[in-house]
């Protein structure tokens, strides 16, 4: 048997163009950790806007605000992996300077 630990939030902060297999994969590992036992974790989705749709063409719809989530000192945000052209042409700087301060925030207060 596992020991048990606190309960942790791992909050995925989903950008325009997100690739499907860089969200999966995080989420499907920290839901069997949860699952077996070995912690357990609250996964929540969130972004900058409501919707999102991945490089893929998946929408991602009733996304809560990224300045609605609640986290504390051991919560963890994932940000996955996006469309490399998409970042590097500038299409996300918007997405990018709004959660800025938010994750600084995040990271000052011990969220990993």
């Amino acid at each position: 048997m596992y020991p048990r630990y606190h309960s942790r939030t791992v909050c995925f902060l989903l950008l325009p163009h997100v690739h499907l297999l860089d969200l999966a994969g995080p989420a499907q590992v920290f839901y069997e950790a949860s699952q077996l036992g070995a912690a357990p974790y609250q996964l929540i989705y969130a972004s900058a806007t409501s919707e999102v749709i991945s490089e893929q063409a998946l929408p991602f719809g009733s996304l809560p605000s990224f300045q609605d989530v609640t986290l504390q000192a051991g919560d963890y945000v994932v940000v996955p992996g996006v469309d490399f052209n998409t970042f590097k042409t500038g299409k996300l700087n918007g997405a990018i300077k709004a959660i800025r301060p938010w994750l600084h925030q995040q990271l000052m207060s011990g969220v990993a």
